[in-house]
């Protein structure tokens, strides 16, 4: 018997395709772990469930199909199976058989699942395809040599009886007919069209554990695109952000045997470094681990080695070393690993070394060998690095006396003063090209954080509810200045931030829940609503 976490779920991943202002195509592209919550589906990396308008016009990626494993085990019972992930695989190569119709007229959001026939039977590209409002079957050349050489009549009648009932149960499925043609090879969707015009070539991957005969992507985003995703989502870090853009691009662009530069991110705790990242590979669909410096610890040893960070990633990417090879690593806290002087982490800064300055870790997981080389991998690393901005603090910020200055510093002086305090020494640090400053944000910042960021929760739950109730969510100032207030007591970053509005606002979505009568009302959140989350009013 399979032992299973009541809490955890699969999710697809699809992948979008616009049709036009309101109609989408959902193509499977991978498998998530993780759990749904209202409108989120948290895992590494949270994503959205395309419930409302908004969600699917500005999410890349959504999560829909979830399934608990618990349910999952109950679906194929029938099986005699002694691990999980061969259920969720069977599960995930069923899903890749559908693609789905996403409708957003009006606030309505509609969904037809379609299936794609018998698309596994297909060894060669078909294509099912509509011209002129004429149903037919598009056949390549090995299919029709078939049907020639077939020399008995009754079989051959039987070959065009199925083909006729494959398009026909296409066009029954896709009856609106938003899409012209779907080319399958070898059971994987490959191309869509919409009236005669190709919009997605090779939508889907496929995981595997080899090594891809190439890493290098094909290159569908713009710096510009980057930049602008990300500050619509991390506010305060304008010219930082411009920099990482740059940097990530042409990491992102680089052939295999050109170099990657690594990025240092100076600023203290609650600043957006993390999610920067995480937020800068959801746009470049690059797979992303954040891990902790201080508790890294060489290979062998209990804790977080660099082959485990490596391996996560490898998880990340749903086995494609290739796609692995080229992910984003972020590890948060190096200046700590810098000031400890014990013989493990002397070792560990050997090894840190070794991993930044680019080379192949090989490891064991579940009796399986790795190989995968850092040369080609995104390594971002950050820290406060407290002591160097020493006569500039002040009590500004997200914190008291967290770092804020008004000098701009080159990369040059910021390692120079790293050096000084004695961080680190020039070894690691000449390995790192670009470092920059995240300071401390203003009160300002913080509050079009919580009220204007696309990753902000109380924005989320705002758009929700007027969708949902059609009620106006309203936070008076004194509910923002309470909600830092009490930021500040537990140490602040964006995701404590989002858990408390969260918190705050759980009682009060009961109350929209359970009542009928909400249609162009006020919900009112003030200082008591923090307090206490059922002091809230509905006018």
């Amino acid at each position: 018997m399979i032992e299973f976490n009541p809490l955890e779920e699969v999710g697809i991943k699809y992948r979008k395709i616009k049709i036009n202002p309101d109609k989408y195509i959902l193509i499977p592209c991978g498998k998530v772990i993780g759990y749904s919550m209202g409108e989120d589906y948290l895992s590494t990396t949270n994503y959205k469930i395309p419930v409302d308008k908004k969600t699917i016009q500005h999410e890349k990626f959504l999560i829909d199909e979830i399934i608990s494993e618990a349910d999952l085990q109950y679906k194929y019972s029938v099986y005699e199976v002694e691990e999980i992930g061969l259920l969720i695989d069977y599960y995930y190569e069923e899903e890749l058989d559908y693609i789905i119709i996403v409708s957003t007229e009006g606030d309505q959001v509609k969904k037809r699942k379609i299936k794609i026939p018998n698309i596994k039977d297909f060894v060669t590209q078909e294509q099912f395809k509509r011209q002129k409002d004429i149903p037919s079957v598009v056949l390549n050349d090995a299919s029709l040599q078939e049907l020639l050489e077939t020399k008995n009549i009754e079989e051959l009648k039987e070959k065009l009886k199925r083909l006729k009932q494959l398009i026909e149960k296409y066009i029954e499925a896709e009856k609106e007919r938003d899409v012209t043609k779907i080319t399958v090879e070898n059971g994987k969707i490959t191309e869509i069209d919409t009236d005669a015009k190709v919009v997605e070539k090779s939508p889907v991957i496929t995981p595997t554990v080899t090594q891809s005969t190439t890493s290098t992507p094909s290159v569908d985003f713009t710096v510009q695109g980057l930049e602008k995703y990300l500050k619509e989502r991390i506010f305060g870090h304008d010219e930082g952000i411009r920099v990482l853009s740059t940097k990530l691009y042409m990491n992102y662009t680089a052939q295999d045997n050109e170099e990657r530069e690594k990025i240092l991110i100076v600023g203290p705790t609650g600043t957006g470094k993390t999610e920067t990242l995480r937020v800068a590979s959801e746009y470049l669909n690059l797979p992303f681990i954040d891990g902790n410096a201080v508790n890294l610890v060489p290979e062998g040893y209990v804790g977080t080695s660099i082959e485990s960070l490596l391996y996560s990633l490898i998880l990340q990417a749903k086995g494609d070393i290739a796609l692995a090879a080229r992910g984003l690593v972020f590890l948060d806290e190096i200046d700590k690993l810098g000031n400890a002087k014990d013989e493990l982490r002397t070792t560990m800064k050997e090894i840190l070394l070794k991993y930044t300055e680019g080379s192949i870790f090989t490891f064991t997981r579940d009796k399986k060998s790795y190989s995968i080389d850092t040369r080609l991998l995104n390594k971002v690393f950050a820290g406060a690095f407290d002591r160097i901005f020493e006569k500039e603090k002040n009590p500004l910020g997200f914190g008291i006396g967290q770092m804020t200055t008004n000098k701009k510093f080159t990369t040059d002086e910021l390692k120079e003063r790293i050096k000084a305090k004695e961080y680190f020494g020039y070894e690691l640090l000449d390995r790192i090209e670009e470092a920059i400053i995240y300071e401390a944000l203003e009160y300002e910042t913080k509050k079009r954080i919580l009220l204007e960021s696309k990753i902000s929760k109380f924005l989320k739950k705002k758009e929700r509810y007027e969708r949902q109730f059609g009620i106006s969510l309203i936070a008076e100032d004194s509910y923002v200045d309470a909600i830092f207030e009490a930021l500040e007591k537990k140490r602040d970053s964006i995701r404590l931030l989002n858990n408390l509005v969260i918190t705050t606002l759980d009682p009060a979505e009961y109350a929209l829940c359970t009542n009928p009568n909400t249609q162009g009302k006020r919900l009112i959140l003030t200082r008591d609503t923090v307090d206490n989350p059922h002091n809230f009013t509905i006018l």
